[in-house]
């Protein structure tokens, strides 16, 4: 089975990253597939990561904007990255533009949100993050149940 690095500059995710891959069998078995790799500063950080790994053939696993428009200027993103060629996104130069127009969203909205945010409001952020993150890893454990899985002689994983 391919790896997989959990980018994020959630401290939520850094604080649950262990239990969140450690609720299935599938995960018990695949925990060191799956490496976080925590950005404490901004989502900046995060993008900025993610094109470097891009750029030694990581791939986006995840797309880069939040599933809703309100949550485009979050303080906080956690992405998902796979190694080698990825089964659920795009190519290389697409996931690469992706993720520099989700970069410049993120830079047009955060001003906003930042300076409104309350300490309860970016608790909310973080959550809403860590949410995202669990219903991700949900998916790719079913995508790769279904095609597989390590013990899957075709594909990659």
């Amino acid at each position: 089975m391919k790896r997989f690095k959990i980018i994020s500059n959630n401290p939520l995710v850094a604080e649950n990253h262990h239990r969140l891959l450690t609720g299935s069998s599938f995960f018990e078995h695949n925990r060191e597939k799956f490496q976080l790799d925590f950005q404490p500063e901004t989502v900046q950080q995060v993008f900025s990561r993610a094109e470097k790994l891009m750029k030694s053939g990581w791939k986006l696993t995840t797309h880069p904007l939040p599933a809703s428009g309100g949550l485009i200027g979050s303080p906080c993103r956690t992405l998902i990255m796979d190694e080698g060629e990825s089964q659920f996104c795009r190519l290389e130069e697409e996931d690469l533009q992706v993720l520099k127009e989700a970069a410049r969203r993120w830079q047009e909205s955060r001003g906003e949100i930042i300076s409104q945010s309350s300490s309860e409001e970016l608790q909310a952020y973080r959550q809403l993050d860590l949410w995202s993150l669990e219903s991700a890893l949900q998916e790719i454990e079913k995508f790769i149940s279904k095609s597989g899985g390590a013990n899957s002689e075709a594909g990659s994983w």
